[in-house]
């Protein structure tokens, strides 16, 4: 108890300081925080921060520094405000990815910094969806022998590829063969 108290003076004494030869970015950073936690509430069942104010058209938060502000004046997402504020600045070259899948949380300790693909693989997009197939429409394997990778990086199953080419050509006796048997 004594510890706290004397961590929270020491506090106020910095921001009081700090306060009488300018406001500093970290110190605008909590502030701007603390009007994304005054505009949010929390989710009981999932410990999610659900943010209630302005939402952008993927459902992420974003806030805006007041006009007399040592930050630049643009929006910003909300669960970047709050993670600066508490867990410290978001390496250079990573962005936040949401563990818990709700755009509108900005609990810092639902995000983690990770590189930009890895962001995308972890989430419901097509990019992701179609990197976590392993077999084609028809059922035949995504890898090795079978799989052919075209000039744009799509993988491609050999065996549909095959199917196609010879229906497209009107072949009246077409070969099966499959790529994948260990014949």
């Amino acid at each position: 108890m004594v510890i706290a108290s004397i961590v929270a003076a020491s506090v106020v004494a910095e921001r009081s300081a700090q306060s009488i030869w300018g406001i500093t970015m970290l110190e605008t950073m909590f502030d701007l925080a603390q009007r994304v936690y005054d505009n949010s509430i929390p989710e009981p069942n999932s410990g999610c921060v659900i943010y209630l104010g302005f939402l952008d058209r993927d459902g992420y938060g974003k806030i805006t520094p007041k006009r007399k502000s040592t930050l630049k004046r643009f929006p910003r997402m909300a669960h970047r405000v709050t993670y600066e504020a508490e867990r410290g600045p978001i390496p250079e070259g990573l962005t936040l990815d949401h563990q818990c899948k709700v755009a509108c949380c900005c609990n810092p300790y639902h995000t983690e910094p990770a590189t930009f693909g890895d962001n995308a693989m972890r989430g419901n997009g097509p990019a992701a969806k179609n990197a976590r197939k392993t077999r084609c429409k028809r059922g035949h394997p995504l890898s090795g022998v079978n799989l052919f990778i075209n000039v744009n990086g799509a993988r491609i199953c050999k065996e549909c590829r095959n199917i196609y080419q010879r229906q497209r050509l009107g072949l009246k006796n077409p070969r099966v063969t499959y790529a994948c048997s260990a014949d």
